[in-house]
């Protein structure tokens, strides 16, 4: 299954529209809807679907109205790519003076990532089967097992780091979960209810509580377990939690860690070497 699922939705006819990791074609298509197709842009919304790690189950991230403009959500594309780009190249300098050692059984690749003064500091060996697909990577950094379920050379595989949601959602095994940031939690329920258009009334009427409110009685309810979930107890009259539920919110805040973006990160720096 793919990291991102977008969807396209014409809210007058319900007809919906899937696409995979490609959100310009999603883009694309969507403005088809709207100028060659004379779709009301009012009609037509964008919602941008992420798979939860470690499992099969989708998280809806953001939805918006086309015209909510598509400047909008571009003006957000690139920015999370200058912010990507400027930690990627931070984490290079970890890697500066590294070197890759490389040995080849048949099908199996080793390739040993080490500084080039012979420290074990972030050293990665990574071992890929490139018949079936298979990455394992342990070392200083940690530990972790992907999975492609076919025939991919060790270069097809570091290729795939790049996009580093896609690459991670193949991890079966992790001992890097990354972790979860109360302030992104909350970011993301305001964006949420902000480019879904909700008012004060449409929430009072359902919880009796402000949006305001509601995203601070959601906070209450976040993260109890170390999951990044909103979950509530067992016979908790507060209808916050079940609210969300209903809205397909389930999570929020779910941050990356910085190991397992070093792992990729290497994997990009040995591609481009050899």
């Amino acid at each position: 299954m793919p990291h991102h699922i977008y969807i396209i939705c014409n809210k007058e006819t319900k007809d919906i529209y899937l696409f995979g990791d490609d959100s310009k074609r999603a883009s694309e298509y969507a403005l088809n809807l709207a100028t060659k197709q004379k779709v009301n842009p009012k009609n037509i919304e964008i919602s941008i679907y992420r798979k939860r790690q470690n499992s099969s189950q989708l998280v809806k991230d953001y939805s918006f109205l086309l015209t909510d403009t598509v400047e909008e959500w571009t003006n957000r594309q690139k920015l999370e790519e200058k912010m990507t780009m400027e930690t990627n190249q931070n984490l290079r300098q970890q890697f500066k003076n590294f070197v890759a050692e490389f040995k080849r059984f048949e099908n199996i690749v080793f390739i040993d990532w080490h500084n080039a003064n012979g420290s074990s500091n972030c050293r990665v060996n990574y071992m890929i089967n490139e018949k079936t697909g298979e990455l394992h990577i342990s070392g200083d950094l940690g530990s972790a097992v992907f999975y492609w379920y076919g025939k991919n050379t060790w270069q097809n595989i570091a290729s795939y780091s790049k996009n580093l949601g896609y690459f991670l959602s193949k991890a079966e095994a992790n001992s890097e979960e990354g972790y979860y940031d109360e302030t992104k939690a909350r970011k993301e329920l305001e964006e949420y209810f902000s480019e879904e258009n909700w008012d004060n009334q449409d929430i009072e009427e359902d919880l009796g509580c402000t949006r305001s409110e509601l995203i601070d009685r959601a906070m209450e309810c976040w993260n109890k377990y170390g999951t990044g979930e909103f979950s509530s107890e067992v016979f908790d009259e507060d209808r916050t939690v079940e609210f969300l539920h209903d809205n397909d919110i389930y999570s929020a805040g779910h941050t990356v860690s910085a190991r397992e973006r070093l792992w990729a990160v290497g994997l990009q720096m040995i591609l481009e070497r050899f």
